[in-house]
């Protein structure tokens, strides 16, 4: 069975679990959940991509606002908490954590919502300098920007929750 027919055949709540870990809004989680079955991986991150640019601005927000801020990790030890983790592992190097969060600090209060970046195998200075370039666009450009951050990070943990899913014969 491949991991798509077992994302298929999860658990209503289960399922829903997996899937706000990848991207944490509510309205994405229970269309994603909905829409199964999906025919193959393609077809679930084609329906993904579709689902996430048909939220409205307060739903997309509500999944940036469950990042934590650059530099801070994530507490605890859940699916979200540890790709957060790892994610986020290369950025102890170059920057300081008082710099990190002052300049998140700013951010939050220009835009009104997180900064959002894909840090998968990024440092933590190449991170600082993108959040310092962004903090001076407009915030329409800014949006549109984390959102397809935002995007991005759902493919990437999507495509883990299949691997952690694995491939089996049966």
């Amino acid at each position: 069975m491949s991991s798509v027919q077992r994302f298929n055949v999860l658990e209503l709540k289960e399922c829903r679990d997996m899937v706000f870990a990848c991207c944490s809004s509510d309205q994405f989680a229970e269309r994603m959940t909905r829409g199964r079955p999906y025919a193959s991986r393609e077809a679930l991150f084609e329906t993904a991509e579709a689902e996430w640019r048909n939220l409205s601005k307060s739903e997309m927000i509500e999944a940036f606002q469950a990042h934590p801020r650059i530099g801070e990790g994530k507490g605890g030890d859940g699916r979200f908490a540890k790709w957060s983790k790892g994610e986020q592992s290369g950025l102890g190097h170059g920057v300081s954590p008082d710099e990190l969060r002052e300049a998140n600090l700013k951010y939050e209060v220009k835009f009104g919502f997180r900064f959002l970046t894909s840090a998968t195998g990024r440092t933590g200075e190449a991170i600082y300098e993108e959040l310092l370039r962004r903090s001076e666009r407009t915030r329409e450009l800014e949006f549109a920007t984390a959102s397809e951050q935002q995007e991005k990070i759902t493919r990437i943990r999507l495509e883990k929750a299949l691997a952690s899913l694995g491939h089996s014969a049966l």
